[in-house]
């Protein structure tokens, strides 16, 4: 749920189920049966986080690709376990903030650049700049397209799904960064989060002429 005022806005979470999955309930049957798996926010899955390196490290075994959003650690302590984590894990979404507190960098290609030497694809989301993503020691920065913003709620996880269907579909780092950022444009041009989704021929018409 999203609050604001003239200046600033505010997410309240109601966690709900959100903090009950534990890693050893997700059997190795039911990773042989997967493709790919993503979790979003590792800060807030805190019974999820001590087993998760270990879930992503069989999930591997299987040839399952992985994808980790980081979530805000209102606790200030940006760690947990996370580094080991990305070891397994094929593509990391932090937001600049995210990334920034993780590294203890003040630059955002820095940041990304240091987490990638730990997981395979580092792509940091920079709202209205776009994205930089890091791989194989290049960083590469990928703008935005334009579109008129109603609503951010829900932006960042419409750009992870719009980059992991790039990843999972065998586009570029380019491939997957535009349709990462295709889908939050779209979506901040609706309201509320999961109901601001943006559809596949959406995603593909705003990088087919440049906004939304």
């Amino acid at each position: 749920m999203a609050a604001r005022n003239n200046s600033d806005r505010a997410l309240l979470t109601y966690l709900g189920s959100i903090d009950s999955l534990k890693a050893e309930e997700v059997s190795d049957d039911i990773l042989a049966q997967t493709k790919h798996i993503h979790v979003g926010s590792f800060f807030l899955q805190s019974k999820l986080r001590p087993g998760l390196a270990d879930m992503f490290a069989r999930a591997k075994k299987f040839g399952v690709t992985t994808s980790l959003d980081a979530g805000w650690d209102d606790t200030g302590c940006w760690d947990y376990g996370i580094l080991d984590v990305l070891k397994y894990t094929d593509v990391f979404l932090p937001n600049e903030s995210e990334a920034l507190n993780i590294t203890g960098k003040t630059d955002v290609a820095e940041a990304a650049k240091q987490l990638s030497t730990y997981c395979k694809i580092c792509a940091v989301k920079c709202g209205a700049d776009g994205a930089t993503v890091a791989c194989g020691g290049e960083v590469r920065s990928f703008a935005t397209y334009k579109a008129t913003p109603v609503d951010t709620t829900g932006a960042g996880d419409s750009f992870n799904a719009g980059f992991i269907y790039g990843f999972v579909n065998g586009l570029d780092i380019e491939g997957s960064a535009q349709m990462g950022n295709a889908c939050g444009s779209v979506s901040i041009t609706r309201y509320g989060g999961a109901s601001s989704c943006a559809s596949l021929d959406d995603a593909r018409g705003v990088i087919l002429n440049g906004k939304v």
